[in-house]
């Protein structure tokens, strides 16, 4: 290894470029896609056994899975085309022109997970509000359904316009380009997304109605709770 007071960039063991855990990423996505599409499936099955008519909660599904599976795909094409789960200096040793791939793949990539991860959310809160029967959680409810619009439009503003010129997201060549704190805009993202998971789990656990047991409670996920309805 070249000694890095010489002014040259050290030299990598072959063993460190043929890292590559693309496999694993490849089954990751798989197991979300088959998962979100048997549960979407389920769903729509418990929704046919009931009476009740169809609510926001079913309205925002075909649209969730849609962005879902457009979500994998590119995770897909991320991995077979841009080399997604090698070493960064794999890539450029093997192809620098795939590092532009790779920008513009993760660039869309950031778009429809906003956006996937906005629609399934408020999918379930609407779910919530046809079950909910608290008016103090009711509002909260639509408080959270507010928040992930609101979460959803700045992501995916900042996400599209968080490097001037637009294309110095996928090819940092471009003369005069800069961008945001980008690790600063995903950790946020990330916190903020980490308060709306939370948000969703605690509010139904305390206003379940008393008769409920767990099995209804899952049904109830997954038909609509069809049976009961709260009035406004």
């Amino acid at each position: 290894m070249a000694n890095s007071s010489s002014g040259q960039p050290p030299q990598l063991s072959a063993s460190y470029l043929a890292e590559d855990i693309s496999g694993q990423l490849l089954a990751a996505t798989t197991v979300i896609l088959v998962i979100t599409t048997a549960l979407v499936a389920l769903r729509f099955y418990a929704r046919s056994l009931t009476n009740a008519s169809a609510g926001w909660d079913d309205l925002l599904l075909p649209p969730s899975w849609i962005l879902v599976v457009g979500a994998c795909t590119t995770g897909y094409l991320a991995v077979a085309h841009s080399g997604v789960g090698h070493h960064l200096q794999w890539v450029i040793a093997k192809d620098p022109d795939m590092l532009i791939t790779r920008g513009k793949i993760l660039y869309t990539l950031g778009l429809l997970t906003a956006l996937a991860n906005a629609a399934s959310r408020c999918s379930v809160l609407s779910l919530f509000l046809r079950v909910i029967t608290s008016r103090v959680t009711r509002i909260a409810t639509w408080v959270a359904i507010i928040y992930l619009i609101l979460l959803a439009v700045a992501q995916s503003i900042v996400g599209l316009v968080e490097c001037k010129p637009i294309a110095y997201f996928w090819d940092p060549s471009i003369a005069g380009g800069t961008c945001i704190d980008q690790f600063l805009f995903y950790k946020l993202n990330g916190f903020l997304n980490i308060i709306a998971d939370l948000v969703i789990i605690i509010l139904p656990t305390h206003t379940w109605p008393c008769g409920f047991m767990r099995t209804d409670r899952i049904l109830l996920y997954l038909g609509a709770g069809g049976t009961r309805r709260p009035t406004m």
